[in-house]
């Protein structure tokens, strides 16, 4: 079973991330950058998500949930 990394997750990694470059060196940036590019992926996949589920339209979705279920009977042919 795989634990999905979860937005909450990489924004805890990218704090660690930032907090061993603070007190170990700059040699560790490239760790901090993956994880903040890692982040802002994730963050700007969810707003555009969430930008879709507000415009999408009930209806329509009602309508093609009708439609597939009337081809898993057997239906609609």
């Amino acid at each position: 079973m795989t634990n999905p990394m979860t937005l909450e997750r990489l924004r805890h990694c990218r704090d660690i991330a930032a907090t061993v470059v603070h007190l170990h060196g700059d040699q560790y940036l490239p760790h901090f950058e993956k994880m903040q590019k890692e982040v802002e992926v994730r963050e700007r996949s969810e707003n555009v998500r969430a930008l879709a589920a507000k415009f999408a339209n009930p209806n329509l979705l009602k309508r093609r949930s009708k439609k597939l279920s009337g081809h898993a009977n057997g239906a609609g042919t």
